[in-house]
């Protein structure tokens, strides 16, 4: 599955601004989080999405990490948000709202965060690319470095449905999605070696 590459914080932002050294730090505590909670699953960090018969255009959109089981796969989004705030999405208008809790300020944003569709369309493409292979999609919340945990994320909605989970039920959930251990179908363990993104 290979090490954990750590490009520089320059080139982080260069291509992708402050989000990507966050992103960045918070892939690297999910994976921290993945070993201590020794879960009995194989997982595979930072993906391509694969290309199908629908979608043959590259996309520079990546997977932090799929977790596999038999013929079950369970995609993950890390998100390191700062915390002290409750965040929910606004129905209609592809945002978020953001309500400090804790006594903080609100967010001075330029603009409000908008929701991306990037987990929706990872999973409606290796849901084309794997048929018969079972596939939930989530974006799970880590504690940002020296910031408050994450408030409360249920009502933070991402299109396609795709919910948010706080790290801990964010777990639970794909314990009780992919079950008991069981051989990895070789179709997915074989796409998901292939998918891996070269460093």
């Amino acid at each position: 599955m290979g090490q954990f590459d750590r490009p520089s914080r320059g080139e982080l932002e260069t291509v992708f601004g402050s989000n990507g050294v966050a992103g960045q730090r918070g892939e690297a505590a999910f994976k921290g989080l993945l070993r201590n909670a020794r879960l009995p699953y194989q997982y595979w960090h930072s993906l391509d999405l694969p290309r199908t018969a629908q979608h043959q255009h590259p996309t520079k959109a990546d997977l932090d990490f799929a977790m596999a089981n038999g013929r079950r796969l369970a995609l993950v989004d890390v998100k390191a948000w700062a915390g002290g705030f409750l965040r929910f999405s606004v129905p209609g208008l592809n945002m978020v709202a953001e309500v400090p809790t804790s006594g903080r300020r609100p967010a001075n944003r330029a603009t409000p965060l908008k929701l991306s569709a990037s987990m929706s369309m990872a999973r409606d493409r290796y849901r084309e690319a794997l048929p018969g292979i079972e596939i939930m999609a989530m974006v799970i919340f880590v504690r940002a470095n020296g910031s408050p945990p994450p408030g409360n994320v249920s009502l933070l909605i991402w299109p396609g449905r795709i919910r948010s989970y706080k790290t801990g039920l964010g777990l639970t959930k794909i314990e009780d999605f992919l079950g008991s251990p069981e051989p990895i179908d070789p179709s997915l363990s074989l796409m998901l070696d292939r998918l891996k993104r070269k460093t």
